[in-house]
């Protein structure tokens, strides 16, 4: 990995995220960016007319003064970016993040991640972006990556895509729980299935991971990966963009009013 890219608004949600990604980009010997959207219609005329803008050169020395400070603080490579533009802040994220390897930003929990996933301009973004996005709750402190929750269906929707997820867990020397989710009765016919695809599962990983395998079948798939994740104690939730049904249903809005924090550790959605 060599380039993380953290979107703020200046927030507390979002210094937490900046934290945590100088965390992140420390172990991984990556570059952090830092950056921040102004919307070119809280510019005035005058100004757009001139080219110049006080109040974007002040969140620019703002951005650039805190980027220095997390660049001593963390002992990495760190610079604050700041874009005005009249496109949707989902956009232009997506678009700014297509040059780097990673997005890391911050969330305020479970309206927010309802709003990532479910928002038609923002998910509609995301899923065709390539870039991973790696979304950090407001009280969440960064700890070292040691297991990753990956929940998926590979019985129904075969052997998932890899590359993004052992590239990024590479240099942590992470252990992956492949999480078979099942929200039906487990037959044996099933079992046999499940066995044949974590045999390629292995096969895939080789030497790259250190993987585990784990099933659950539930009426509420979301509410037990909730509850699985909370009691191994694992550090991230991975989901593939592609399993979009398993992600709609955890993040859908009446489940998330029965759990009163679903988002207490790092969702990473990845793509391939």
């Amino acid at each position: 990995m060599k380039k993380i890219l953290c979107p703020t608004d200046f927030t507390d949600t979002a210094h937490n995220a900046i934290a945590y990604a100088a965390k992140f980009a420390q172990a991984n010997e990556a570059q952090l960016i830092i950056f921040n959207v102004q919307s070119v219609f809280d510019i005035s005329p005058v100004e757009i007319i001139k080219g110049h803008s006080e109040a974007v050169d002040f969140v620019r020395r703002n951005l650039e003064a805190q980027a220095l400070e997390v660049a001593k603080e963390f002992n990495i490579s760190c610079y604050g970016e700041v874009e005005v533009s009249n496109t949707p802040l989902s956009s232009i994220i997506s678009d700014r993040g297509k040059e780097f390897d990673l997005i890391i930003m911050g969330t305020n929990g479970t309206d927010d991640l309802y709003q990532f996933f479910m928002g038609s301009n923002t998910y509609n973004v995301i899923r065709k972006s390539s870039i991973p996005v790696l979304l950090i709750p407001a009280d969440c402190g960064y700890s070292a990556v040691d297991l990753v929750v990956y929940a998926y269906d590979y019985v129904h929707k075969g052997v998932p895509a890899l590359n993004q997820l052992t590239s990024l867990l590479r240099p942590f020397n992470s252990r992956v729980c492949v999480l078979q989710v099942l929200d039906g009765n487990y037959t044996q016919e099933m079992e046999v299935e499940v066995r044949e695809q974590q045999a390629l599962l292995r096969d895939l990983f080789e030497d790259k991971q250190d993987v585990i395998f784990d099933l659950i079948h539930s009426g509420e798939l979301s509410e037990s990966i909730h509850r699985y994740v909370l009691r191994n104690k694992a550090d991230i939730l991975a989901l593939s963009i592609h399993h979009y049904s398993l992600m709609e249903s955890i993040f859908h809005k009446s489940l998330t009013k029965k759990i009163s924090s679903i988002a207490d550790y790092p969702v990473l959605v990845f793509h391939e």
